[in-house]
C-alpha cells in the first residue's frame, strides 16, 4: 500500500534529472526513494568545496568515516557513519546488482560474463562499478571469489566506489546545468 503511493510521488517533474542519473545505475524505485530522502535536494550538497560536498554525499548516504583515537593507544579505528538505512539498500544493491553471478560466470580471466541475475547497467558507470569489485572480490591468480570478511570488505568497498561515482555524476550534471 505504501509502495502505490510513493510510486506517483517519485514521478513527479522535481526528481526527472536525478531519475536520469540513477538510470545509469539501474536503482529500483525503492532504492531512488531511499537516496531521495537523503540527497534531495543536491543543491544542499554544494556552495562548499567539491571535497567537503563527496564527504557530506558519503555522510549522507551512510558511507562516510569517522576517525576515532583515545589517546592512550597509538591504534586508531576507522567506523562507517551516516544512515545505516541507506547504507544497508546499497549494500543489498551490490549484493543482487553487481556481485550475484559472477563466481560461475567467468568466461575468460578478468573479464565477468553477465547472467539475467548479474543486473549491473552496461553503462559507463556500471562498468566501472563491476571491475571495481572483480578487482576487490575476487583473487587474481585463480579467480576464485573470496569469502568471509574479505568478500563483506570488498562489498563495502565497491558500495563506497558506487557512491562517489553517483556524487561525480550529481556534480557534473548540477554544474553544467548552471
Amino acid at each position: 500500500m505504501l509502495e502505490r503511493e510513493l510510486l506517483p510521488l517519485l514521478n513527479e517533474s522535481e526528481f526527472e534529472l536525478y531519475h536520469k542519473i540513477f538510470e545509469e545505475f539501474k536503482f529500483g524505485s525503492r532504492e531512488r526513494a531511499w537516496l531521495l530522502t537523503r540527497i534531495y535536494p543536491f543543491e544542499g550538497f554544494l556552495g562548499v568545496p567539491k571535497f567537503r560536498s563527496r564527504r557530506r554525499f558519503r555522510q549522507a548516504l551512510g558511507f562516510g568515516k569517522i576517525t576515532s583515537a583515545s589517546g592512550k593507544s597509538s591504534v586508531t579505528s576507522r567506523k562507517n557513519s551516516g544512515a545505516v538505512s541507506v547504507h544497508s539498500v546499497i549494500f543489498c544493491w551490490v549484493e543482487y546488482r553487481i556481485s550475484k553471478g559472477l563466481a560461475s560466470q567467468l568466461k575468460k580471466p578478468g573479464v565477468p560474463k553477465l547472467n539475467k541475475w548479474d543486473c549491473c547497467p552496461q553503462t559507463p558507470a556500471g562498468k566501472e562499478i563491476q571491475e571495481f569489485f572483480v578487482k576487490r572480490a575476487y583473487y587474481p591468480e585463480s579467480l576464485q571469489k573470496k569469502s568471509g570478511k574479505l568478500l563483506v570488505g570488498a562489498k563495502s568497498a565497491t558500495g563506497r566506489k558506487a557512491v562517489e561515482i553517483l556524487f561525480n555524476r550529481f556534480y557534473d550534471k548540477w554544474c553544467s546545468q548552471f
